[in-house]
């Protein structure tokens, strides 16, 4: 009995051991498959958000790029060393929106320039604090009705934007097609300064056309040699012009558009050399991610070229465009974050690059229609989402709103016209069959032309004040704007006239 009993418990006493191992064998089998599972769940939570990132960005991007109506468009996202592509393309571009289609850069030209300025100083060719007469001696301007002294216009006031020119271009024309730096710099010569030089900011494409005829007279070069030679190829730039026909020569320009009648359509413009250094460089996505690398710190350059990067970025405090930001060589920057951006628009092309240094990240986006506001919104919203921040709604182009305003006032207007012509055909014909006598006019009799005298009276003050909301002629306004606003104008003339001949017939001659 008592062997049993003591068979009995230390067969327990082994079951028990068995057991404590296995449990403690399953535990740690449990313990491992936790912590195995839980790395796994927040490696795959991490792809997942970097993944809904993407999405989130791909998402927005096409939602704003259909709203503006922009046919094609290419992305560079750029994260320290590493850069993404993405590219939408219209079906007539499907096959060839790639990473060597070329876009006119517009403006984004600025900070290529005041590169070359810069370079051209660091060898001792030229100071900042030179006068722009010193090598344009037959170049003066005027403030106030007298002559500025030659040495109160500096290169640094041309570069820092605090010249007094304006982008006023009915005072300060852009150059017409085929004329050269120097000739576009000449019809500005002895123009009237808005302001007096160092005492204001004001953006002017003028400043950097002279910056340009400068480039060329202290290099010895034309602008295009001098750029190609001394700044792009140097910073492994293979695939940006500054010669537009080299850059057509190479069949990868995606052609230009404009929106007209709620679309865009295939618009092409010819580009005069003497506008190039302020906006008209052709480059394409790869190009521009490597510049932006290139100035991020990402890509090693040569020790001038590091040096005279990191003083293109630093502000001029002369240079306030607002309470936040300051105007660099060819760059906006943000004073609080440090931020360094830069937009650009041309009557068929837009662009907009930006780094936020604080996060390491930048963004660029080249697109074939003029619509810098969505241009700009899609490159600040992609920013927020790779920084977790919220993005901004979307809201029209100024160009975009005019279309709607005036393709409708041009299908609303051919309508009317087409009414009032019926309308007068059939007065004459009264006339004629003397069913219509001409009678004496009185004031009553003048009511009919109440509504023509309106419409009249608001068809000149458009002919009259659009023009001067954007500091422009009508020649360089329908340049650059959608064709609806011409033949929205059109219209309201011819609107005008008829309403007005319609009017002036049923006052003279009654049924």
């Amino acid at each position: 009995m008592y062997i049993l009993s003591n068979l009995k418990f230390k067969g327990v006493i082994a079951n028990l051991r068995i057991m404590k191992i296995s449990v403690f064998t399953v535990t740690t089998y449990l313990i491992i498959m936790v912590f195995i599972l839980t790395i796994t769940a927040h490696a795959a939570s991490g792809v997942s958000s970097a993944s809904d990132k993407y999405e989130q960005i791909d998402t927005i991007v096409r939602e704003e790029l259909a709203k503006a109506n922009i046919p094609n468009s290419a992305i560079a996202i750029i994260q320290g060393e590493d850069a993404e592509y993405l590219f939408y393309p219209d079906a007539d571009c499907e096959s060839t929106l790639d990473r060597h289609a070329l876009f006119q850069i517009g403006s984004v030209s600025k900070a290529y320039t005041g590169l070359g300025i810069l370079l051209l100083e660091d060898e001792g060719l030229l100071s900042l604090d030179d006068p722009a007469n010193k090598y344009l001696p037959w170049f003066t301007v005027s403030y106030e009705g007298k002559t500025v002294p030659p040495e109160e216009l500096t290169i640094a006031n041309l570069l820092y934007q605090t010249s007094g020119f304006t982008n006023d271009e009915t005072k300060y024309p852009n150059a017409s097609s085929g004329m050269s730096i120097e000739e576009s710099v000449r019809q500005i010569n002895e123009s009237e300064l808005l302001f007096y030089p160092s005492q204001q900011f004001a953006y002017a494409n003028t400043n950097f056309r002279i910056l340009g005829l400068i480039i060329e007279i202290v290099s010895g070069q034309s602008y295009d040699a001098f750029m190609t030679e001394q700044i792009q190829l140097p910073l492994g730039l293979e695939n940006t012009y500054t010669d537009p026909q080299k850059a057509q020569n190479t069949g990868k320009v995606v052609g230009g558009s404009r929106l007209s009648f709620f679309q865009a359509w295939h618009y092409d413009v010819p580009v005069a050399a003497g506008n190039i250094p302020a906006g008209y460089i052709y480059s394409n996505i790869s190009d521009m991610s490597r510049w932006l690398q290139i100035h991020m710190g990402e890509i090693e350059v040569s020790a001038q070229f590091q040096r005279i990067i990191e003083k293109s970025h630093q502000a001029n405090p002369d240079s306030i465009v607002d309470d936040n930001t300051h105007y660099a060589a060819g760059w906006y920057i943000n004073d609080e974050t440090g931020g360094i951006y830069h937009s650009g628009g041309t009557p068929n092309y837009s662009a907009n690059v930006e780094i936020r240094t604080q996060s390491n990240i930048a963004v660029c986006i080249l697109t074939n229609m003029n619509a810098s506001a969505n241009t700009n919104s899609i490159a600040a919203n992609i920013l927020n989402i790779l920084e977790g921040k919220s993005t901004t709604p979307y809201q029209a182009d100024v160009w975009s709103i005019f279309d709607l305003i005036f393709s409708s006032i041009t299908i609303i207007g051919a309508v009317g016209i087409f009414v009032l012509i019926l309308i007068t055909l059939r007065l004459v014909r009264q006339i004629r069959r003397v069913q219509r006598e001409k009678v004496k006019v009185t004031r009553k009799r003048l009511l009919p032309f109440i509504p023509s005298s309106i419409l009249t009276l608001f068809t000149i003050l458009a002919a009259v004040i659009i023009p001067i909301v954007f500091e422009s002629s009508w020649v360089d306004l329908v340049l650059w704007s959608p064709l609806s606003l011409l033949s929205g104008m059109i219209s309201l003339i011819v609107l005008s006239i008829c309403a007005f001949g319609v009017s002036f017939i049923t006052t003279i001659y009654k049924k």
